[in-house]
């Protein structure tokens, strides 16, 4: 197996941002107490792990603004995580409970109507091993 060197990372990186999928560093193995070493460039379409996902992993939420939306459609076509859908009026609106935060619809809106606002971040602990036995 050949390693890519930094430029041919760069040029996926850009192209699978183009395409609008998402970067999200990983843990070999899913093995915690090593570096994330690895990128993934996900999309719904294929990911097993984005049908998993259920609520904001990160600090940020998609808002927009109705004063600028113009209610094309083009966030909710990619919006990831199904989060984003036209209300009554034709506007764009984010179920914040679905909101992964990843900017695709901010990134692609024509208008530049959508924006990420930092918000507070919930952790979810799994329950001592003890809990289940």
């Amino acid at each position: 197996m050949r390693m890519i060197d930094k430029n041919e990372a760069m040029d996926i990186l850009l192209k699978s941002e183009e395409d609008g999928l998402i970067h999200k560093a990983y843990h070999p193995n899913m093995d915690f107490k090593r570096d994330e070493d690895s990128i993934c460039n996900c999309c719904s379409d294929c990911c097993g792990q984005s049908k998993n996902i259920t609520s904001n992993l990160s600090n940020f939420v998609a808002k927009v603004d109705h004063e600028i939306c113009t209610g094309c459609g083009t966030c909710v076509e990619k919006c990831y995580s199904g989060a984003k859908e036209l209300n009554d009026d034709g506007k764009a609106e984010t179920n914040e409970d679905r909101c992964i935060g990843c900017g695709i619809c901010a990134a692609f809106c024509p208008e530049g109507a959508i924006s990420l606002v930092e918000r507070q971040r919930v952790v979810r602990l799994a329950p001592p091993r003890s809990a289940y036995e």
